[in-house]
């Protein structure tokens, strides 16, 4: 007990605010400024000696039993005692080793504010305590327990370290903190790749580690780790992501800013930080994906390789996609993002021929991103298809709804305000539809997202008349992906609008090429647009660009 003392337990209750009131044999009675800095503390304890206890015979593991109160103390010099104390030392008698058992009154207050699942155990009558009282056990989730994090569908776990104050300044060690919690949490936002929760990173705080073997030790994919220092009004953060399996630096970046307001500063480097670190991480999945031997493909990878068909935007790899996402969801049917992606391949695919595609595709097509939707509730990208899927079948209410909750459980992503925008576009909402498509540009991501923002953006510019700004946007989209389909249609018809005709005549020759059956006439039946003004001035343009009614 010594040793887990000196080297976990003791720094932990320091770095929270607490105090040891006093040890009773191989207990401790702990005080605390607030019941989050106690929850936050004992949750940390828990994991940390969960981990040290990793590979230890029951003879030789140490667990601990711990006893959260919220209430009154009578305060003598160094000690306290009364009802509160007594409740608080009852309460740690009752539960199992490694558990935290919470009065009533504490999961009020920590209830929405401390990730993890809380039973409700009903009243419990406590040893020389009159009144039974209601008593929760805390049960940690899956990623606060080393051994419990679980690559769901072989998808690797991102685990954040706490970047390292560099400063002599210790007020600086708070910003550090700051920092490591809001990129955790904006991390988690993403869904795609589990995050490592910060109670059982933060135990690494201040100590010199070996990335690679924190890393296995956290049964982590990657790392990322970085470090604060501050001088004068100025400060420098760097930041890393790390491949565990091989050392490898998959990204790294190096942030100079004023020190002005600390939390405005504080906003602007996570945003940053994130918005570089989750699409470095699906870009680098997705090479790896692409050496790997296809006989040992699990659904996550051909899910990755879905993913990276359908932004080509030619026909025959969204029915590629279409194909590894039903292969995924053969692998693990409980696999909501192999549904998701089922459902936007199919999406694409209704999108440009409707003409071949009947009552059915647009049922399964809405029927597979509800139960993503169904199996995972807080996935962005399933919100996000749902709302593409419905936006496209004409549903344009309920799609900019599903869009919105996609965006409001992951700010960052862009993926989701092009949803929203595209569902307000096919409503009529242009105004709408431009401000989601200008966050979307400034969040930025990969190429193939970002091809989607500008290529929408295109169409609203041309609604407006405004065929320079269009010309611009579809440039942009052109160079990311020169013969998708969507963006030389509406260059087609923005060219033709200009008068350019050697221009329009160039895009309508790519569009025949791509697909020899198009025509003005399967262009209206294929968009559900619900302005029809909006799609006969389409028309009109296409029709100038020299394509067949």
């Amino acid at each position: 007990m010594k040793a887990h003392r000196a080297e976990l337990v003791d720094g932990l209750i320091e770095s929270h605010g607490g105090r040891i009131v006093k040890t009773t044999g191989d207990g401790l009675l702990l005080d605390f400024p607030s019941v989050i800095a106690a929850m936050e503390c004992v949750i940390a304890i828990q994991a940390g000696m969960a981990r040290r206890n990793v590979g230890l015979g029951t003879d030789e593991a140490m667990q601990i039993r711990v006893g959260v109160h919220l209430g009154d103390v009578i305060v003598d010099g160094d000690d306290i005692f009364g009802d509160g104390v007594n409740i608080a030392a009852r309460l740690q008698e009752i539960g199992e080793p490694g558990g935290i058992f919470i009065l009533d009154a504490v999961h009020g207050q920590i209830k929405g504010r401390i990730d993890g699942a809380f039973e409700d155990t009903g009243e419990q009558e406590l040893k020389n305590i009159i009144t039974p009282v209601r008593v929760w056990r805390y049960a940690a989730m899956e990623a606060q327990t080393p051994a419990a994090v679980v690559k769901t569908a072989n998808r690797p776990a991102v685990a954040v370290l706490p970047f390292a104050n560099m400063s002599n300044d210790p007020e600086q060690e708070y910003f550090a903190d700051g920092i490591t919690e809001d990129v955790i949490t904006a991390l988690s936002y993403q869904r795609l790749f589990p995050v490592i929760a910060r109670n059982t990173t933060f135990v690494f705080k201040g100590q010199s580690v070996d990335v690679g073997e924190v890393g296995r030790k956290l049964n982590a994919g990657y790392v990322v780790e970085g470090s604060v220092r501050k001088a004068g009004q100025r400060v420098r953060i760097t930041a890393q992501l790390i491949e565990v399996a091989t050392g490898h630096h998959v990204w790294a970046q190096r942030y100079d800013r004023e020190l002005d307001d600390i939390f405005d500063l504080q906003d602007e480097i996570t945003d940053a930080l994130v918005r570089a670190i989750a699409p470095e991480l699906i870009s680098y999945e997705r090479q790896r994906v692409r050496a790997s031997n296809p006989k040992d493909m699990t659904a996550w990878d051909l899910y990755l390789r879905g993913l990276s068909a359908i932004h080509l935007g030619t026909d025959e790899s969204m029915v590629e996609a279409e194909n590894l996402a039903r292969q995924a969801i053969a692998r693990d049917a409980g696999f909501g993002p192999g549904h998701s992606l089922l459902s936007f391949a199919i999406a694409m695919q209704t999108y440009r021929h409707a003409g071949k595609r009947n009552q059915s595709h647009f049922e399964e097509m809405l029927r597979e991103a509800k139960l993503a939707v169904e199996l995972d509730d807080r996935d962005t990208m399933a919100w996000t298809f749902l709302g593409l899927a419905l936006g496209i079948n004409g549903d344009y209410d309920e799609g900019i709804a599903a869009s919105r909750r996609a965006v409001e459980l992951n700010p960052y992503a862009l993926l989701p305000h092009v949803s929203l925008g595209n569902c307000y576009f096919f409503s009529g909402q242009i105004s709408d539809s431009v401000l989601s498509y200008q966050e979307a540009l400034r969040i930025g991501g990969s190429d193939a997202d970002i091809l989607h923002a500008h290529g929408m953006m295109l169409w609203v510019q041309y609604m407006a008349r405004d065929y320079d700004a269009a010309c611009i946007s579809g440039r942009k989209a052109e160079l990311l992906a020169p013969d998708y389909l969507q963006i030389q249609i509406a260059l087609a018809a923005t060219f033709g609008q200009m008068g350019q005709t050697d221009r329009a005549r160039s895009c309508a020759d790519k569009i025949i090429t791509t697909d020899p059956n198009f025509s003005c006439a399967k262009f209206r039946r294929n968009v559900r647009w619900r302005d029809t003004a909006m799609i006969e001035h389409a028309v009109d343009g296409l029709l100038k660009a020299g394509l067949p009614e």
